[in-house]
């Protein structure tokens, strides 16, 4: 990665700052995977296993790289520490100028903002993929982009601790490289429909503050246009990796913050901070699939209407007391997390996917799964701390423990199984139907990470 940048800043008149600035920048990322351990075995040959069984065993289509593949399609020859399977490299560059304006008048404060600039990238694949022979060796053709936008915010300050603020802002901005490809680990084509993300957000906030109370109070609502994702996962119902590409999504993200410290003695302080926030998917998307085991793309629509962010509790509270005296400080906090979601899983929202099933209703309406969630719950911090003055330097001792009571059910992340509950027969004009149910059911057990238990540490530093 390189960047290299540049930044004016003069103030034309006392209470006015204005700033003028570039960004030049590259980023290189090199992808290939290496052979770790042959297990006993002295030599592997690189080919798609997969993919054997849909083509010949010595045929191109199995060869990652028909440059080193032989004269009878044998695969070449891989040790240990080796590059096999994939090789390729992502190249981007981005330049852009920006410029700011801030001004104060009276108890009015504001801040205009803008950029414009430019991205371009592409792949330079250094090995010859049997099932792209013509579109995986060399560099791609280069996707540009022109990326710019503006904000602006104003501050007013009415006097008696209260303070009101507000932001909106728009850009457009190039997708990112990693999801700018199908399956960059087999071939060079771009995203189909691939454009520049679209972006509004804004902003609003109050604020309060005197010698009992600080309070914070702020909402926000954010739209997304145009929005690339892409995932690559093994599929197990066909003894796949699978390239999913999902474009032209929609998003919404708001919600309201509020945070609030109220001095209670001159030692001992109450807060409180809580968050309700919605970020969801607002339309059903375009998606392409590419499986490992054959060189034709399939395009569909994922029912991904409503689906939400994954990652991040979309309700939490916390309410502490913190006393801090004589070099003494004690915090003692209780949170609560809900409405956990986990990564869901496109490729069993998928109309084909889903017409297979018999998720259709009598009026010809999908039944889409619900997103699968985690639970949430209530856990206890606490912190105890003494500062000693020596003579010469200080002494510092903290204690920290977490989940005080063992509260293990939290769940922190996870994602649910994109392996089918079913099998599927191939008919002879090629389409699949329902087969039989299997017994164990994938969609209701989804992949969950949970909190650690009771946790603590304890620090002793020695300032001189």
């Amino acid at each position: 990665m390189f960047n290299l940048g540049s930044t004016l800043s003069t103030r034309p008149t006392r209470k006015s700052l204005f700033n003028l600035g570039i960004l030049l920048g590259q980023n290189r990322g090199h992808h290939y995977k290496t052979m770790d351990d042959l297990l006993g075995a002295t030599t592997f040959h690189n080919i798609n296993t997969y993919a054997i069984g849909t083509y010949a065993l010595h045929s191109d289509q199995v060869q990652y790289d028909l440059n080193t593949a032989g004269a009878n399609n044998e695969g070449k020859l891989i040790g240990e520490d080796d590059i096999f399977g994939y090789d390729y490299a992502l190249m981007v560059h981005k330049g852009t100028a920006w410029s700011s304006y801030s001004a104060s008048m009276g108890r009015l404060n504001w801040v205009i903002a803008g950029k414009i600039g430019g991205t371009d990238m592409y792949r330079k694949g250094y090995m010859r993929n049997g099932m792209f022979a013509n579109n995986s060796y060399g560099k791609s053709g280069k996707a540009k982009f022109l990326e710019g936008g503006g904000k602006g915010s104003l501050t007013f300050n009415a006097g008696r601790g209260h303070t009101f603020s507000l932001g909106v802002g728009y850009e457009w901005k190039a997708p990112m490289a990693s999801t700018a490809f199908v399956s960059p680990e087999m071939n060079n084509d771009f995203v189909s429909n691939l454009k520049n993300e679209r972006i509004f957000s804004s902003e609003f906030g109050y604020q309060f503050q005197n010698a009992f109370m600080h309070l914070n109070i702020s909402g926000y609502f954010s739209a997304l246009d145009h929005v690339t994702e892409w995932q690559n996962f093994y599929f197990d119902d066909a003894n796949s990796f699978t390239y999913v590409s999902m474009t032209g999504i929609k998003k919404q993200y708001y919600g309201a913050e509020i945070g609030a410290n109220f001095k209670l003695s001159s030692a001992l302080d109450l807060k409180m901070i809580g968050t309700w926030s919605e970020a969801k998917n607002t339309n059903n998307a375009h998606v392409r699939y590419l499986n490992s085991t054959k060189a034709t793309y399939t395009d569909d629509i994922v029912m991904n209407k409503d689906m939400r962010e994954s990652g991040t509790p979309l309700t939490a509270t916390s309410i502490g007391l913190s006393y801090h005296q004589n070099g003494w400080y004690i915090d003692l906090n209780e949170n609560y997390y809900d409405r956990i979601y986990l990564s869901y899983s496109p490729n069993l929202r998928y109309q084909g996917t889903l017409t297979t099933m018999g998720s259709v209703d009598n009026e010809g309406n999908f039944i889409v799964p619900s997103q699968a969630k985690g639970h949430g719950g209530f856990m206890t911090d606490a912190s105890i701390g003494r500062s000693i003055r020596l003579p010469k330097g200080s002494l510092n001792i903290n204690l920290m423990v977490t989940n005080i009571f063992n509260n293990r059910k939290i769940v922190t992340g996870g994602y649910e199984q994109s392996r089918s509950s079913y099998t599927v027969k191939t008919n002879t004009d090629g389409t699949a139907t329902l087969n039989n149910m299997r017994t164990y059911k994938f969609q209701k057990n989804p992949k969950k990470y949970y909190v650690f238990g009771t946790n603590g540490m304890i620090q002793v530093s020695y300032r001189f």
